[in-house]
């Protein structure tokens, strides 16, 4: 099982740089600890030179859509592949879909039109910033591994940007359609950018990016562009990533991107927490744990599609003698032969304030190992803070994995394995006369 769940983490791993500087001039930091992928952001043109206008996103495999069905018709949103297995989309895009059979239906299409090749997702995670600062942020997406396909993805931000040119692409509304729109981009100053929302009435704040990078096309007159128009720059031969772009004014009008070089220390965390429980407290007396092996962190409310496979239930009630306050406590062991899609711990009590729950780590090793979570057995402590009658519910959703028989394995390739006739095998005897007295 480690070998398959780490041939998955080799494909997550995104390209280094040794520092990503920004547009907004902010900066992001990050140790040069990931793998270099030798092809990204190289193009299918063979050319140096870019060329404005119209093109076709087959040229540019990291550019694509997800797609999701939606009452007959398809619904699709542009994203852009970072590694060989993830892909950022707009958050407000993906948060806005049925999430019953999300990642049963939903399928991302990259470097070609929508009849193209479909990859499905494993798993989506919102950035912390989404619906809590602002409604333009990304969503992280996973999408499965296909071994017998290239997957090539764009290069992170540059490590140094010195009066490069920048280009917007901008896929096809309809993604039947190969078509790409590439436009040359002039810089935009925050200050003038965010002079001409308030002048044009469009300075709504909840639709700013934390981190924002302005530029306006060098043609084009006026237009809007959908959420998902990339802002990249060329060096070396190499597209690298600069931004994002937000549901807005476009073409020479300031158009907003998210600032990409501060959100991929984001990503780089996501990956390295790949295995670790991820924790949200949704109320003092509702939490949520998930621990999934092979997938980045969901933190939220469980959707529909993570709770269809109850595993385990439990539910207590204890009726003290008095009304004071007290304290109940249960214990929990994360297994590791299970995908935990999501775990609910809930207390309620009739009388009183509302009680409380608390996780603690429960650990007997060295003070280090205690602070490593990608261990595949956890133990946990559950303590209930609670005054009168409490009820109190545990309720585990998942899957329990399957380990693959290696020796049943090996019969199975090998009865598909072409086995050449015997005569083909080795080289036919000739007799030459030699030796004969």
């Amino acid at each position: 099982m480690l070998i398959i769940i780490l041939t998955a983490l080799y494909h997550l791993v995104p390209i280094s740089e040794s520092q990503v500087p920004t547009l907004s001039g902010l900066g992001a930091e990050y140790n040069k600890t990931g793998l270099v992928e030798e092809t990204c952001g190289i193009d299918n043109s063979g050319l140096e030179e870019v060329q404005e206008g119209s093109s076709f996103i087959e040229t540019y495999p990291w550019f694509g859509v997800i797609v999701f069905p939606l009452e007959g018709l398809i619904t699709s949103s542009p994203v852009v592949l970072i590694t060989k297995q993830l892909v950022i989309g707009a958050a407000i895009e993906i948060a806005n879909l049925p999430k019953v059979d999300f990642r049963a239906r939903t399928k991302v299409i990259l470097g070609t039109n929508c009849k193209g090749r479909r990859h499905s997702v494993v798993e989506y995670s919102y950035h912390p910033d989404f619906q809590k600062n602002t409604y333009s942020s990304l969503v992280l997406i996973q999408i499965e591994p296909n071994f017998e396909v290239e997957l090539r993805p764009i290069c992170p931000p540059p490590s140094m940007i010195n009066k490069p040119d920048f280009y917007a692409f901008s896929l096809a509304e309809d993604c039947m359609l190969s078509a790409v729109e590439i436009y040359k981009m002039s810089y935009v100053d925050t200050k003038e950018c965010k002079s001409y929302y308030r002048r044009t009435g469009l300075n709504v704040k909840s639709i700013w990016p934390k981190y924002t990078v302005c530029a306006k096309a060098q043609r084009g007159g006026e237009c809007l562009w959908q959420s998902g128009v990339f802002l990249v720059t060329k060096h070396k031969k190499r597209w690298k990533l600069i931004g994002f772009g937000v549901y807005g004014p476009g073409c020479s009008s300031p158009a907003r991107f998210l600032d990409y070089g501060m959100y991929h220390q984001w990503i780089r965390t996501n990956i390295q927490r790949i295995g670790r429980p991820a924790i949200t407290r949704l109320a003092g007396n509702h939490i949520v744990m998930r621990r999934r092996l092979t997938s980045v962190q969901r933190f939220g409310p469980c959707d529909p599609e993570e709770t269809k496979v109850e595993i385990y239930t439990d539910h207590s009630s204890i009726q003290p003698v008095s009304a004071k306050p007290r304290n109940a406590y249960y214990n929990f062991t994360i297994l590791a032969g299970y995908e935990y899609s999501c775990i609910v711990f809930r207390a309620n009590q009739e009388i009183g304030e509302e009680p409380t729950i608390h996780l603690k780590r429960m650990c007997i090793a060295k003070h280090i190992a205690c602070y490593q979570f990608t261990t595949l057995q956890i133990d946990f402590e559950v303590t209930i803070g609670y005054f009168d009658k409490v009820e109190y519910h545990i309720n585990v959703y998942g899957i329990e994995l399957k380990l693959l028989d290696a020796k049943r394995m090996n019969v199975l390739a090998n009865r598909r394995h072409y086995h050449p006739p015997i005569d083909k095998t080795y080289t036919p005897y000739i007799y030459s006369g030699w030796g004969i007295g």
